[in-house]
């Protein structure tokens, strides 16, 4: 006799508009996401210190470098949960493995949200990896792709640090360090 599905903590961080789409969703697909809490990027922090997810839904639409600075310290503060990025349809396979290194279990597709989240939590809260074909495989062929040849430079390899200041529950703004010597100006010559 099967058992009815275990309810399952979900976490999404990233913007109202996404919030209210993974709400509507796992609502309309009667999925048992017992507890749904929601919480944009820089109160992620405050939100994974009082609550332990088994899955969080990343919004990396808005902000696909925020969210991959953020993902190594999303997953200090929670390491038992699972990780889906939500991106754009024509995702680099780039973006993709460097989301994967710093801790994301999937990726879904903004557009395919509809028809592929629930599925995603699912496999990614049992373990496995949730990724679109024609990524895995672009992936795949990445991780076996030999050592000796020469990694292609990427806006991705610049990307350093660990997300602390992105996801950080006060809002920092940092002035910008201004010169005090004045710029060089060209002299205009009659």
């Amino acid at each position: 006799m099967n058992s009815p599905p275990q309810p399952l903590s979900l976490a999404v961080i990233g913007s109202r508009r996404v919030q209210r789409r993974c709400h509507a969703i796992l609502t309309r697909a009667n999925d048992p996401a017992a507890a749904l809490q929601c919480a944009a990027l820089r109160s992620a922090r405050r939100l994974l210190r009082r609550y332990r997810p088994s899955a969080i839904v990343l919004d990396a639409v808005t902000s696909p470098f925020e969210a991959l600075l953020a993902l190594p310290a999303i997953k200090q503060l929670s390491p038992a949960s699972s990780i889906i990025l939500i991106g754009t349809r024509p995702t680099t396979t780039a973006f993709l493995l460097e989301a994967l290194r710093r801790g994301a279990c999937g990726h879904v597709a903004a557009a395919d949200l509809a028809r592929s989240l629930p599925k995603a939590l699912r496999s990614v809260t049992a373990g496995e990896a949730w990724l679109p074909r024609r990524l895995a495989a672009a992936v795949v062929a990445d991780l076996r792709a030999p050592a000796t040849a020469a990694p292609t430079p990427t806006r991705l390899r610049l990307l350093r640090g660990t997300g602390e200041r992105v996801i950080s529950s006060r809002r920092h703004r940092t002035a910008r360090r201004r010169d005090t010597a004045p710029s060089p100006t060209k002299e205009r010559q009659p």
